[in-house]
């Protein structure tokens, strides 16, 4: 069992790996060039070196964890829908009639918009996204203008998982040949971060 200054000299050696550092924060005496061998002869403890593995060992389990949660978070915004959240809604136009009945969909014959129709956007119901969607969703705010929505970058979380698992060489290319998997998802995901600023029907 460690002595109080043995599992003090353990945590101060955690933080910075210095042993002389850690030996004289630890509180024990060190004149001259003392705490540098004193310090290396506490290393050899079998005691201490066991517990400086061990609070090793947990630190790095914990990093994992930490790393696996905030990939697998980059993973939901990268591939996440965004029409989940936000879609482009074309309506027929106040002139789109045929035979004095309302089209359901824009009209190519009507004289005022040649069957583009009448653009607006929607957007979802937030409490019924699925959890990429909401991962994805950066911000949600009134403005004087409507509703402003705005979506995380898609394509960097897309970059940062792929710089993760080692896809990326030190030019930024992708490696493989061009039907690479994550090729083709970045040409999926290409373009669909939206940032709207309009009236809603639904938030």
């Amino acid at each position: 069992m460690l002595t109080a200054k043995q599992q003090r000299f353990v945590e101060e050696y955690l933080c910075d790996l210095n042993a002389a550092a850690a030996y004289r924060r630890a509180g024990y005496a060190a004149l001259g060039n003392a705490a540098e061998v004193n310090a290396a002869r506490l290393l050899r403890n079998a005691q201490v070196a066991a517990e400086i593995e061990r609070r090793k060992k947990h630190r790095a389990e914990r990093a994992e964890i930490r790393a696996e949660a905030v990939l697998q978070r980059l993973w939901a915004i990268a591939t996440a829908d965004p029409r989940e959240i936000i879609n482009v809604v074309t309506d027929p136009c106040p002139e789109c009639w045929v035979d004095g009945e309302k089209h359901h969909a824009p009209n190519g014959a009507c004289p005022r918009c040649w069957g583009r129709g009448s653009s607006r956007v929607f957007i979802s119901d937030l409490k019924k996204l699925s959890d990429p969607a909401l991962a994805l969703l950066a911000r949600v705010k009134q403005t004087r203008h409507g509703v402003e929505v705005e979506l995380h970058d898609q394509m960097a979380a897309l970059e940062k998982v792929a710089r993760h698992l080692g896809m990326f060489n030190d030019k930024l290319t992708l490696k493989g040949e061009p039907e690479n998997p994550l090729q083709l998802l970045i040409q999926q995901v290409q373009g669909s971060t939206l940032r709207v600023v309009g009236s809603t029907d639904q938030l």
